[in-house]
């Protein structure tokens, strides 16, 4: 028989079979302390040491098993894009963000080596992102659209672009919102592209740095986007014709081009429509309307059916849905009004091809 110890089995309970356990195992350890009296048994110690070795196969089957799963789940990927074995635990860890075997393929046709960075790497550079209120569920549409961000280390990158978005004036709780919004700018130099671009709006287009926060929420792809000549005649077209505020101008033009969007939408709006240009300012989303897919189409039928008002052409009309568009403003079916602008396409395209 063996005495059994106390210190860090102190808490045993003479009365407790869980305790006495803790106790006697304590005692096989070789835990000794003069102040606890357990007699150990030849019994209870064949027992203790059965258990143990039972509870050590589990282990090692349920270390075998995790060891075996991905290796059996992701066997076919191995097959069809010729994947490495040690890619598997990044692989399984991106599966806790909802990536499936679909997902792995597109990054791996997109940015092959943001599937070989180490886990502890990617989970390090996530979790920072979460930390930053991304939410879990985002994860995975921001890599799939940015997987170099994997790629990019939280010193040297990450949190240089979250102190610029800061510094912007943006609260830490639209941090998240923002690199949801716009992952790709991680992808920019601070210094040599994302502070320019905030220099330009300041100076240039006459932004107050109070506002610039402001401005950038309208689009924050305004963020990443490339201040070039046609960026300037662009701003430029639109200052000179509408006279809005800067801010309004700078959310209509970021992503649209001057010939082949913005005049003819422009001029369509004037000669057609019967509105004033200073009407953009109260629907600025006219400008990022489809002309040959909503404009002209909606224009055209509601004219065809005489529903158009007299004067200038509502430019709500053009806002909700095709099918509330043909409850509210059409009062026919969407079946009707989809057939209209198929045949208006299709002499629209005849007409080209003509020229």
């Amino acid at each position: 028989m063996e005495r059994v110890s106390r210190s860090r089995y102190s808490n045993y309970s003479p009365n407790c079979d869980r305790d006495r356990n803790i106790a006697i195992a304590g005692a096989l350890a070789g835990d000794l302390d003069e102040s606890l009296d357990v007699r150990v048994s030849g019994q209870d110690r064949q027992r203790l040491k059965f258990q143990n070795a039972t509870h050590i196969r589990r282990d090692c089957r349920e270390k075998e098993a995790r060891r075996s799963l991905p290796k059996d789940r992701f066997s076919h990927l191995v097959e069809e894009l010729d994947l490495d074995e040690r890619w598997f635990p990044l692989l399984d860890y991106l599966s806790t963000f909802g990536f499936k075997d679909s997902h792995f393929i597109q990054m791996y046709e997109r940015h092959m080596p943001s599937l070989q960075i180490n886990k502890s790497s990617a989970q390090e550079r996530l979790e920072f992102l979460l930390s930053v209120d991304v939410k879990h569920k985002d994860i995975r549409k921001i890599i799939l659209r940015q997987p170099q961000l994997l790629e990019y280390t939280v010193e040297n990158n990450l949190k240089s672009h979250v102190t610029f978005l800061t510094s912007l004036g943006f609260p830490e709780s639209r941090i998240g919102q923002i690199i949801t919004a716009t992952p790709s700018l991680f992808s920019y130099s601070v210094e040599n592209s994302l502070k320019p671009t905030m220099t330009y709006l300041l100076e240039d287009v006459g932004i107050k740095k109070n506002d610039l926060a402001k401005v950038v929420q309208l689009s924050f792809q305004i963020l990443v986007q490339r201040i070039d000549t046609s960026w300037t005649s662009r701003f430029n077209f639109l200052t000179r014709e509408l006279g809005a505020p800067r801010d309004s101008i700078v959310k209509m033009v970021f992503s649209l081009s001057l010939e082949g969007n913005l005049k003819p939408k422009y001029m369509y709006l004037v000669n057609e429509l019967g509105n004033e240009v200073r009407s953009l300012t109260k629907y600025p989303m006219y400008l990022s309307l489809s002309l040959d897919q909503r404009i002209r189409p909606r224009h055209m039928f509601l004219v065809s059916l005489k529903r158009a008002l007299k004067g200038k052409f509502p430019l709500s009309s053009l806002v909700p849905t095709d099918e509330s568009f043909c409850q509210q403003w059409a009062g026919t079916s969407l079946d009707k009004y989809l057939d209209f602008r198929q045949r208006l396409l299709l002499k629209e395209l005849a007409r080209k091809y003509e020229r």
